[in-house]
């Protein structure tokens, strides 16, 4: 038998090294690729609902409107509940259960996932009543607060300028105690909704899975 020509060998050699290192380079790249659809694990989803949920956000505070916190400074991914899944309920606006919605549940899937949504709800119940109380707590103190710089200033006791000082001052006092009412009750609320993610893990079809999660990504965009 004749031996291969030099160059045939040397370019069969050259080749398998490029296919090689091209092998390597694309399971190098997969090992570090970022968060998205198709990598999205239950643990990315529990990640980036509680990084929404410890936002501090604060509206309102001057002269004629009370501070307030949007949505009770709670997010859609932790007030989803079974009923907002039924036809026509008022609760359909949740963007979570949009996002579920939105997958194309078969027959079979609905009665699976409206379990898991009731014992998630019934986990939440008592969590979300206290982050109601403890909120409306926070916010009297902070109106009587507001209430008393307002008085001073209409009585002369302060100028415009001081009440501006004190109330991004208060602003930002009401800030930290909501962002620490939320790192209070994040761990909690993380584990419940862990168990709850486990479950519609178990119950979607891979597709309908990726189809979800890139879907709630968006919410916190």
């Amino acid at each position: 038998m004749k031996k291969p020509p030099i160059r045939l060998s040397v370019f069969i050699i050259v080749t398998a090294f490029i296919v090689a290192s091209c092998i390597k380079e694309h399971e190098e790249k997969a090992q570090y690729t970022p968060y998205n659809a198709e990598t999205a694990t239950v643990d990315d989803v529990v990640r980036l609902a509680n990084q929404k949920y410890l936002h501090a956000e604060v509206s309102g505070g001057d002269e004629s409107q009370s501070f307030f916190i949007p949505n009770e400074g709670l997010i859609d991914e932790y007030l989803a509940r079974k009923e907002h899944t039924m036809p026509g309920h008022k609760g359909q606006n949740n963007a979570f259960i949009s996002c579920l919605a939105s997958t194309g549940l078969s027959e079979d899937q609905i009665p699976l996932v409206r379990r898991a949504l009731l014992a998630y709800e019934n986990r939440n119940n008592t969590l979300i009543k206290r982050h109601r109380q403890e909120l409306a707590t926070i916010l009297t103190r902070a109106e009587a607060q507001r209430s008393n710089l307002l008085r001073q200033l209409l009585a002369g006791d302060i100028d415009r300028p001081e009440f501006h000082r004190r109330m991004a001052l208060l602003r930002t006092n009401l800030q930290n105690a909501l962002r620490q009412l939320k790192e209070s009750n994040a761990s909690e609320f993380s584990r419940s909704y862990r168990l709850l993610m486990q479950h519609l893990h178990d119950i979607l079809e891979p597709r309908q899975w990726h189809s979800f999660t890139d879907c709630l990504k968006g919410l916190t965009s």
